[in-house]
């Protein structure tokens, strides 16, 4: 249930509700503290504000790569090469920036970018790391997104062809006159 209290010339709000962390704002004018107070509370008991809602909202990708790194990781077979992995991926410009601002377009740029420089498997092998890594966050950690961002994000092929369908169609057609 919302709150609202005058401090000083403003007006904050603070929504409390069970299973769910306190939210708080403040506002210059009593109207729009009233209006964000129900629009919260709604999105609250619809299930779009997750229980921990502002926990994290300063955490980066960089860091939860380095905390899954400190505790998934040891206990892996694959230990080095996803360390290795996981520490070239923190080290890029969109693992700085807020989990909460991570879309999949920009995972998408990435892999696009990527794909430019390695091939196929070297690629959904990193998106397969970050897909864990956020996953891990989510459902181990309770880490406030609605969704992973990877979860619909099209992976490239394993096989890619080796060569375009009108060659493959070329170099059959050769073999079969060598047979004649």
């Amino acid at each position: 249930m919302a709150s609202i209290r005058k401090r000083g010339d403003k007006w904050q709000v603070q929504i409390r509700k069970l299973g769910h962390r306190s939210i708080t704002e403040t506002f210059t004018l009593r109207s729009n503290a009233l209006a964000w107070a129900r629009r919260i509370e709604s999105e609250i008991e619809r299930g779009l504000i997750s229980p921990n809602f502002g926990a994290t909202t300063s955490t980066t990708l960089s860091e939860l790569i380095e905390r899954y790194i400190d505790s998934v990781t040891p206990k892996k077979k694959s230990r080095v090469q996803e360390t290795n992995r996981l520490r070239k991926l923190a080290k890029l410009s969109f693992a700085k920036s807020c989990i909460t601002n991570i879309t999949t377009d920009e995972l998408a740029r990435f892999r696009d970018q990527r794909l430019s420089e390695v091939g196929t498997q070297a690629v959904r092998h990193d998106l397969n790391a970050l897909c864990q890594v956020f996953s891990v966050a989510i459902n181990e950690w309770g880490v406030p997104l609605n969704s992973n961002p990877l979860a619909h994000l099209k992976k490239p092929p394993i096989f890619p062809p080796m060569f375009p369908v009108s060659k493959v169609a070329k170099i059959y057609r050769g073999h079969i006159s060598c047979f004649r």
